[in-house]
Parts: C-alpha cells; structure tokens; sequence
C-alpha cells in the first residue's frame, strides 16, 4: 500500500491465500505486475473474460438479447472458485495446508450442490473440460479429509450440508459421461458407492435439519430396508424430497459404473434408482397421481394437497411430480401414458383458462426461481413433443416482472436462461456418442 502525496491517493495491491501471508504476498507477485496500473489490471480482467466469453459464439436475434445471453453465461462461469495457492497449496477440510494431487492442475471451491448438478455442471464439462476435472477431483480431496463423507454444499474448504440429496453423485456421473478423466475416476467412484451404500452415523442425526441435514445420505439403513425416506423417520429435510434426490443420484451412479464396466454396481444402483415409484400415488387426489410422503409402516402421510409442501424441500408436491428425470417415460406410464404426461405437462404451465403461468408464485404451476422443476420445459422433448418445448422456454424469457426480464440471483437462473438459449436439457437417456474430447469418447 502506498499513498500519493500529490492528491492523497492511497494505491493498494491485494493478495489473498487461504493458507498463509506468504502464500498471499506469492499470489500477489504471480498475479500482477509490479507496475502495473489499476487500468492496466483491469484491461487484463476484461480480456480474461473475452477470452471466456468468446467460448460460444451466437448470431441472429436482438442486441439485447445477446447481452442477456453472455451476461447469463458470465454469470455461469462463476463457480467454482479457485482456492489454492500458485504453490498448490490450499486448505485441507480437516483444518491442514494441503498440496494439490499429482496432474491437478488447481483446487476449487464453493460447490452448491443441489443447484449446479442441475444444470451448470453440464456446461463447465462443455466449456472447460479441465477445470471440470479439476473440480471433481477437488471434491474428492474434500471428501477424503472429511471422514470419506461428500458433503452436498462446500464453502471454501467447510461443509455446510445446505439443502437436500447427494448431488455430488450426478456432478461426477455428468463430468464422467461428457468425457472428462483428469481426476481420479475408480477412487472417486469408490468413495461415491460407498457413501451410497454404508450407512454412516450422521445420517441418523437431525442436527441442523430441515435445511442443513448433518446426514449426507440420511436415514441410509432405513432407505435401503424400505426402499423410500420415512417421513416419520428420514432424518431429512423431507422424505419425499430425499427419496427423489436420491433416485437421481443413484441412477446417475449406476449410468457412471456402467461405462468403466462395472456391471454389478450398475445393476444394484440402476435399481436403486427407481425407488422413485415407491413414493408415487396413483391416487393421491383421486383424480391424478403425485409424489406423497410415506411413513416407515407404509401408510401416506394425509390428507395430502398437491399445493403443499409437506415431505419436499422448497417445493409443492405438484412441482415435485415431475422431478424423475432419470426415468421420464416411467412416470409418463405411471400418470397413465404420454398423451395423460404430456396433457397434464401443458396445464403445469397454462392457467386454466389457457394463458401461460410460467413466472412462479403458482404452487400448482411451474416454479422458474427454484430448482426443484427447473427442468420441466424440457420434459416435452422426452414426451415427443419438442415444439412445446421451444414454445414454453421462448414464453419464458419474454417474462418480465416490474419492467425487468425475469431472472433470479440463482445460480441456476443464469444457466437456464443461457441453456435455454442454446436447447441444452436434461433428458432421460444418456447420450454416449459425443463428448468434450473426442479422445475421450467413452464407450
């Protein structure tokens, strides 16, 4: 820090380490020039993100919306952070300097789980396929300092336990599938099937419940007896929500060991996977089924209304109904058929008298400022009927709420607001033919 004495202007130049004071003045002498000015470190921050930026190129529409379009991507490329040091040390979760592991080229941070493995993962494995395996292999190392466990919400080098589910599962499932190998793969997958399949003692705890369960797989004995979450006895923000959840995940694990061949985790998983069902009532309102909420002695938790949010996790049972992504023709079988899935996927985004609700506040109708059925637009391709999938995502983004086009401070909100851009969606079959790298195809 120095000051001018011809105006008083104090000029500082920062440097920050997690780890030490030398590790931050290190930081420093790597980062910026000793001379260099404000101007010069800011000219070279904005052509850092040019760079960035310039990773997808779009034509045609209006200049706003292609200023919407790269701010949703800027916005995106955020996370995850950078958390180790140009020695590679950065620090451990069990409160020791650690040193980034042999081939990693860096240590990131700041993983909201059950947000980014719903959309963001995706695009980081697209655009940056190194640093989506540096990440996953930063996950590990945090899981290999915190007793094995993989905690659904990282903050710098902390656990949180923030929200609900496993989503770590289906972040490196993803990565795994789009082609990334720079992390360690078996040892990652190992620990993931563990955590899976051991119960661990958290996961009977309720501390910090409902939205900072301590247990990473909570209730785990009882899911594997039951093959659902307990309400009555989850140890989970709600059953429902956990059953989900870890549907997902589990399926997302099964899809991840069969490409290695790992038969026998696949099959174990890939059934685990649709534990779904058992949380799915054909009757739950007489007229249509939803997800309803079980106790451990099989009985529905009642009297059930699909605008409710009992058993689920910043959600209605009516948003919730459509969070099977892994499996979207089985709940179409399950509501009846494609043409009953796809009839009742209109009235999740229509009023009824016809006019479009897509701009949340509607307990009954789609929810576009949280994650649980962000991804329900998409769900009319898996449904053979892809146009009104372009039709509701274009209704979408010419929402405004007071003057302003909708958007939220979400994560999420970006990603899909950019992904809808480019038609990118989760579906329920993998696609194993392309892949970041066409070196890496897995096969």
């Amino acid at each position: 820090m120095r000051r001018r004495p011809r105006d008083n202007d104090v000029r500082m130049r920062l440097g920050i380490s997690y780890v030490s004071l030398a590790g931050a003045e290190a930081n420093l002498r790597a980062e910026i020039a000793p001379r260099a000015s404000v101007a010069d470190v800011a000219a070279a921050g904005r052509a850092a993100w040019d760079r960035r930026l310039r990773a997808i190129r779009i034509s045609g529409g209006s200049e706003p919306r292609r200023t919407a379009f790269y701010t949703a991507l800027y916005h995106s490329l955020q996370q995850p952070n950078l958390i180790s040091d140009t020695d590679g040390r950065y620090p451990g979760m069990d409160g020791t300097p650690r040193r980034v592991e042999r081939g990693q080229t860096a240590q990131y941070s700041n993983f909201s789980g059950w947000d980014q493995y719903r959309a963001q993962v995706q695009l980081l494995a697209l655009l940056q396929p190194r640093v989506a395996g540096d990440f996953a292999q930063s996950l590990l190392n945090f899981a290999r300092r915190n007793g094995g466990v993989w905690d659904r919400w990282v903050h710098i080098s902390g656990a949180t336990h923030v929200m609900t589910g496993d989503p770590s599962a289906a972040t490196l499932a993803t990565f795994y599938a789009m082609g990334v190998r720079n992390f360690d793969a078996k040892g990652a997958f190992d620990s993931r099937y563990r955590q899976a399949t051991a119960p661990h003692p958290d996961g009977l705890s309720d501390k910090g419940c409902p939205g900072q369960c301590e247990g990473q797989r909570p209730g785990l004995a009882q899911y594997l007896e039951s093959r659902y979450a307990a309400q009555d006895a989850c140890h989970c923000w709600g059953g429902g929500a956990e059953t989900l959840e870890d549907s997902v995940a589990d399926d997302a694990l099964a899809r991840w060991a069969r490409l290695p061949g790992r038969t026998k985790e696949a099959d174990e998983l890939g059934a685990r996977g649709g534990y779904w069902r058992n949380v799915f009532h054909p009757q739950a309102t007489g007229a249509a089924g939803y997800i309803q909420v079980r106790n451990r002695d099989g009985s529905w938790v009642t009297p059930f209304d699909p605008a409710s949010d009992r058993g689920f996790a910043q959600g209605s049972a009516a948003t919730y109904a459509w969070m099977v992504p892994q499996d979207v023709q089985g709940l179409a079988e399950a509501m009846g058929g494609r043409d009953k899935a796809a009839a009742r996927l209109d009235g999740f985004f229509h009023k009824p008298d016809g006019s479009w609700s897509v701009r949340g506040g509607d307990p009954l109708r789609y929810d576009p400022t949280n994650e649980p059925g962000i991804h329900a637009p998409w769900l009319h391709n898996a449904l053979g009927q892809p146009w009104k999938t372009q039709e509701t995502v274009r209704q979408m983004h010419a929402v405004r709420v007071d003057g302003r086009p909708h958007d939220t401070s979400w994560l999420d909100g970006s990603v899909v607001r950019q992904g809808g851009s480019l038609s990118l969606g989760l579906a329920d079959r993998p696609d194993t033919g392309w892949a970041t790298d066409p070196g890496r195809l897995p096969h």
